[in-house]
């Protein structure tokens, strides 16, 4: 066995090299018997020897065929007469004379070093069985004119006409990897240089034919001629051209492992926006070392870029504009936001918020390609005027959530005390029960300021203050909806008769909060009905005619958040798209701009103040990032606003940078 020859341990792999000869029956001289433990796995349930064709390995086109033609024969005795081939039928009705000429050609080629030992073994019709081309591992093999009659094989019974060689593969204990060299040793490096280099001339110069002639004296095809010609004309021009000016900069390769990614995991976290963790944080993740100049001079010019950038954006649609103002410290900062799409249109620090800076701001916007649907806001006064004095002609919308805020305020504080009244009245009671009883219980008295039918009379006062706060918050807030619980759109009349009889009912309350909250509601009456009124215009003519049950259902499927127009009749696809058109249109809150400030507040809290680069980036990165989830969800900002080419945040920020560079 080889294990047994090589004095190696039962179980390690060695390379199939060495001769052993078994019993009465040895293994004719130059063949090889491997063993289990150095065969290949394929091989291992046949329990012989390991044997792979010759002439696939030299031939890929014969791959193919060997597949189809190959038989296996596993014999259990150890003689030359029993070991495992590899039958291969090239030759069918062919003579010795091919046969012989195929081997010629098969063992004229080198072989791998990889490999073992070569065999071949060829029948030419007679009786005696010849073995061509015994080679040891590494040796180069002999060409057939050096064939030895090395053995006479008993028992075999192959046809004629058949040839049958195999390639012992060796194991090797550890892995090697293959030096580079080319296939052809005669094409060094030089000649195909120099090749190239003759094939680079113009035909008229190197002569016509030449390129024939060079394939005849190499022994290559044209083909690879022009290969070589290709070849170096790509390196010429590699070298050769014009470089930048200066000296090359240093540059490192950062190889991205499952390390890498999870210690920027535990890194990125405990990083701020500052300029001193940015560094921090190039150290840490990098290896790089940076001075706080050049890192807060690299965000001034990205700052910059990204300013100019910001104010070349262009959208299509029209805009359900926003307006609200964030502080930082005491500087403030003018958001406007599209309240369809959530692209953020203005984000500056200014040094106040009158009607001069918003005035500005909304014209600046207007020169910008900004057209505006509606305008709605809080109650900021220097927003009213700034739109005032900017002439700007678009409805201005008070934020309902802002003036609704107020009744759900005025409703916690009157729960609160309609439970402390409940509380009092209950301490009350008790206290006059005990005190009307004989004996008298341990510890001291209950005390209490009113008697129990005060306490009594204040606790339902309490109650029903409480209880029709909220039953006219209720109404108020389902006059002010779109679309009824019935499914039918809201009358502005009838919703204005329920906001006047219900501030009337608020003032009646014996609150003088409530009474305040009942006076907002009236200054702002008209306001508040204003989206209704328009929407009940707006769809005045699309109306007329259509059937009350089919106008309930487009109203449901709106609500729902779908638009099947083909469960439609198409004669009312039409009035059913700008039913859906106008809802979408139908505005009147601050909310996304509440929902910006609420991302931007971690950022801005950072800084002591508001540094000139911070809000432009901030504004770029909001304006590309893709929603992750909600009704927006695979969308960024400007593809919802109309923007069909805008690119994503990668190649967008990736333009930035290179526009920063090239400044």
């Amino acid at each position: 066995d080889a294990r047994d020859a090589a004095g190696q341990p039962d179980g390690k792999r060695q390379r199939a090299q060495h001769i052993t000869h078994h019993g009465e029956n040895p293994v004719p001289e130059g063949h090889a018997v491997a063993s289990r433990a150095c065969r290949p796995r394929r091989f291992q349930k046949h329990g012989a020897l390991a044997h792979l064709p010759l002439y696939a390995i030299n031939n890929a086109a014969s791959k193919t065929h060997y597949k189809r033609k190959i038989q296996h024969k596993s014999l259990s005795n150890g003689d030359g007469s029993e070991i495992c081939g590899h039958f291969f039928r090239p030759l069918q009705n062919n003579g010795a004379g091919v046969a012989a000429n195929m081997l010629k050609k098969a063992l004229s080629r080198p072989i791998s070093p990889r490999f073992g030992m070569v065999g071949v073994f060829c029948r030419d019709g007679s009786q005696t069985s010849r073995h061509f081309g015994i080679q040891r591992w590494g040796e180069e093999p002999d060409r057939l004119s050096h064939q030895q009659n090395i053995t006479k094989r008993k028992g075999c019974r192959e046809p004629p006409d058949m040839a049958r060689y195999w390639l012992t593969k060796p194991y090797q204990t550890t892995r090697r990897l293959p030096m580079s060299e080319y296939r052809r040793k005669d094409l060094d490096l030089s000649t195909r240089i120099a090749i190239g280099l003759e094939m680079l001339l113009p035909a008229k110069v190197r002569g016509w034919g030449k390129a024939s002639e060079l394939a005849d004296k190499y022994g290559v095809s044209r083909s690879l001629l022009y290969h070589f010609k290709d070849r170096v004309q790509a390196a010429l021009e590699s070298a050769l051209k014009p470089k930048a000016v200066g000296r090359p900069a240093k540059t490192k390769v950062l190889q991205i492992d499952r390390d890498t990614v999870r210690k920027a995991i535990v890194v990125m976290p405990m990083l701020t926006g500052s300029v001193r963790n940015i560094q921090l944080g190039l150290e840490l993740l990098f290896g790089e070392h940076r001075s706080l100049g050049y890192i807060s001079q690299t965000l001034q010019a990205a700052g910059q870029a990204a300013t100019a950038y910001n104010e070349k954006t262009r959208i299509s649609l029209r805009v359900l504009g926003e307006a609200d103002e964030i502080f930082a410290g005491r500087q403030p900062c003018l958001t406007v936001v599209d309240g369809r799409s959530f692209l953020v249109l203005n984000l500056t620090a200014a040094e106040g918020r009158d009607a001069t800076q918003w005035g500005l701001t909304f014209l600046n916007l207007q020169a910008r390609g900004v057209v505006f649907q509606d305008v709605a806001a809080d109650g900021a006064v220097g927003i009213r005027a700034g739109l005032r004095d900017a002439e700007l002609a678009v409805p201005l919308r008070p934020d309902l959530f802002h003036l609704l805020r107020e009744g759900k305020k005025l409703q916690k504080r009157l729960e609160k005390a309609a439970y402390k009244a409940i509380r009092l009245a209950e301490k009350a009671r008790r206290a006059e029960q005990e005190a009307s009883q004989p004996l008298k219980r341990r510890g001291r008295p209950l005390k209490t300021t009113l008697s129990a039918a005060e306490a009594t009379q204040q606790e339902s006062q309490a109650i029903a203050v409480y209880d029709n706060l909220s039953w006219l918050l209720a109404e108020i807030r389902r006059a002010l909806e779109p679309i009824t619980a019935l499914h039918r759109l809201q009358n502005p009349h009838r919703a204005q008769q329920t906001l006047e009889t219900a501030i009337a009912l608020l003032q009646t309350l014996p609150d003088k909060h409530v009474v305040a909250f009942a006076q907002q509601l009236q200054n702002h009456l008209e306001e508040l009905l204003a989206p209704l009124h328009w929407l009940h215009e707006t769809l005045k003519p699309w109306r007329c005619t259509l059937p009350k049950s089919l106008e309930a259902w487009i109203l449901t499927a709106w609500q729902s958040g779908t638009r099947p127009l083909e469960a439609i009749p198409p004669q009312w696809q039409s009035t059913a798209t700008a039913i859906w058109d106008a809802l979408t249109l139908f505005h009147r809150s601050s909310s996304l701009a509440e929902s910006l400030h609420s991302w931007l507040r971690p950022y801005l809290s950072i800084h002591r103040s508001v540094p000139d680069w911070l809000l432009p980036l901030l504004q770029f990165f909001w304006n590309h990032h893709i929603f992750p989830r909600g009704k927006r969800a695979g969308a960024s900002p400007l593809q919802l606003a109309g923007a069909s080419d805008a690119p994503p945040l990668t190649t967008a920020l990736d333009a930035l940078l290179l526009s920063h560079a090239a400044a």
